[in-house]
This record gives structure tokens, sequence and C-alpha cells, in this order.
């Protein structure tokens, strides 16, 4: 077999990806898998003549094929990174994304800023686990949380906490039964943070969204009903009303089509009128909090 250089092999990698992919996102995943399994970056390429064994360039072929199907990069690898920790991802959960570490930093800058280091948090609809699996990381003393109520996501999730060493309870439960989260969560440290990343993108939005994800990812952690696109929204409200005092906080990713109404749901509820919107890093309306 022929000499062949990682450069000339990746950029041939991307040039195929674009039967699937725009070219930023070929690119992006080109870049992921060189610098993952390579360890090289893109822009260390042109610098770094790295010759492939033949066992790695059929490895790599493997994994274009399956890219070449519209599979995640992310499943096919079986791991992401998430708030600098590492995460198994399997079929079973979403790939977390960025917005949700925004979420989480989000959290962490509320505890920074008031001093709060032995919260009880509360992660309703957890899949991976990367929530608070990162939460518990930066607040060790922190009593954590993960509710979700498929038991293939609890599985993924408790192994996440293994794989990052932290002490996570996590919880397999049904967040529209109000008063079985309520018997299942033993709060024993205030104040109480919920977060929450439910399901939130409407039927009617699946035609604009990549067969990547459609084919792949799992539709219960991902759609709801076009007749009720805050059906999880108001059964987290449901609990909130039930379960948080004055001093605790909610937490939550929103579909940007539903800012107004998601707020609404959750201004009723804080008693200090301390609730908003507040947009992520591309400036649309991504997340709610309240204070309660």
């Amino acid at each position: 077999m022929n000499s062949i250089y990682a450069r000339d092999y990746f950029v041939d990698f991307t040039r195929k990806l674009l039967a699937v992919y725009d070219e930023e996102e070929a690119r992006a995943i080109a870049g992921y898998v060189c610098a993952e399994l390579l360890l090289i970056k893109w822009q260390q390429l042109n610098i770094i003549q790295k010759e492939l064994s033949n066992a790695e360039v059929e490895h790599f072929n493997t994994i274009l094929n399956r890219l070449l199907t519209g599979e995640p990069i992310h499943y096919i690898l079986g791991y992401t990174w998430f708030y600098g920790l590492k995460f198994e991802v399997n079929p079973n959960v979403l790939i977390p994304r960025p917005e949700t570490e925004e979420l989480v930093d989000l959290v962490m800058n509320y505890c920074r800023q008031h001093n709060i280091t032995t919260p009880t948090i509360i992660d309703i609809g957890t899949g991976s686990g990367c929530i608070p699996i990162s939460l518990k990381k930066n607040l060790p003393q922190a009593q954590v949380y993960g509710v979700d109520v498929m038991p293939g996501a609890i599985a993924t999730a408790s192994h996440n906490a293994r794989l990052n060493k932290t002490d996570v309870v996590f919880i397999e439960a049904d967040m529209l039964k109000t008063d079985a989260l309520v018997t299942a969560i033993k709060i024993s440290q205030t104040p109480i943070i919920l977060i929450s990343n439910p399901p939130y993108i409407a039927q009617k939005e699946a035609e604009s969204i990549h067969d990547n994800v459609l084919k792949h990812e799992p539709h219960t952690a991902l759609f709801v009903s076009d007749g009720d696109a805050l059906l999880f929204y108001k059964a987290i409200a449901n609990y909130v009303h039930s379960t948080l005092k004055q001093g605790d906080s909610v937490w939550l990713e929103i579909n940007p089509l539903f800012a107004q109404e998601t707020l609404s749901l959750f201004s009723n509820l804080s008693t200090t009128n301390q609730s908003s919107i507040i947009n992520d890093l591309s400036g649309k309306q991504r997340f709610v909090n309240a204070l309660i």
C-alpha cells in the first residue's frame, strides 16, 4: 500500500462528507476525528507529516462509512466532552449541546455570586447525566439528583458518574408525575437549585432538523406534541409549586419560539418577582431563570 499522509487523507475525508453535510460541518467533523484519534489539530496537518498506517486508514474508513449514513460522530466514537469532562453517549441519550454547557455555566456563576456551596441540585430529564455530574464535580458538597424516565438513560448516566468519580443519585421517574418526584427525591440541604433541559422541540419543527439527529437521537428526549408544546415545563412548574421555597431557584433550557409563554409559567411562582429570559451566545432566547 502506498504511503498515505494524514493531511491528504483528511482532505479527501472532508470532501466525501459533503455528500451529507455542508462544508463547515464536514470540516468540523473531520477536524474532530483528527484531533480525538490522532491528537493532531486540523491546523497542524500541513506541519506534521503524519503517515497513516494501514490499520489507521481502515479504522478511519469505517468511521467515514458510518458518518455517510448520518450517524453522529459522538455515537460512533462512543463519547463526547462536556464542561471539560468526558461522557459516554449512545442512542439512549441525547448528545449534549454547547447551549446546555451555557446553562451549567449560568448555574455555576449564580452559585459563585451568592457563595452557594451546599445546595440540593435536581436535574429533571437528565439523559447522559452531563448536567448534574458537571455541577457535582464543581460543587462537591452539593446533594445532587438526576431524574429520567428511560432506564437506558439512567444506566448511561450512572456509568458517567462512575467515569467522572462523582456521587450523583439517579432516579428513574416520570417528570409528568409530580407526586412521584416529591416522594422519590429526599431533600436535606438548601437552597434547592432545579435545572432542566426537557424535550421542547415541536413536531412541526422536525422538517428543519438534520437527519443525523432525526434518525439517530432519541425522539422522546427531543420532541413534544404541537398541541402542548409546554407539557414538560408545566409539569416542572407543578413540582416547583409543591416543593421549592423562597431562596430556591429554577434554571431551564427552552425553545426560543415559546420563550415568553415558558417565562410566564415560572414568573407566577417567583415570590421575589425575579424571573427572566436569558439569551445564549448566539443571541437566541434560550434560558429561563426564576428565583423563588
